[in-house]
């Protein structure tokens, strides 16, 4: 696993740089800007996956800049199934279906 990409960093962004790598369970937004803005999760996406990418697609084009913290520690607990190749390999292509559907919703 470790000779594969999947475990690489997310980014090599320096610290404070607006960036579009991220997830939204290492997310801190203000709650006031997402209001302001009428953000919300897309619950039609729940079950196929994708509602989190056009969240944060969401807040980037409303203007809200998402920035680096190089020294933010995020930590998860990863089940040993997941820590497998055929995961992994599943997980990437769930990705993918993620990145098709997130994209025609824009």
């Amino acid at each position: 696993m470790t000779e594969q990409p999947f475990l690489s960093p997310m980014s090599s962004d320096t610290d404070g740089a607006v960036t579009s790598a991220g997830h939204v369970k290492n997310l801190l937004v203000d709650p006031r800007l997402v209001a302001e803005h009428g953000i919300r999760f897309d619950e039609r996406l729940g079950r196929i996956g994708g509602e989190d990418a056009l969240y944060l697609t969401s807040l980037e084009r409303a203007g809200i800049e998402r920035r680096f913290a190089a020294g933010a520690v995020v930590r998860e607990q990863l089940p040993d199934d997941r820590a497998t190749l055929r995961y992994q390999l599943r997980r990437s292509y769930w990705y993918g279906n993620t990145e098709a559907v997130t994209s025609l919703e824009d």
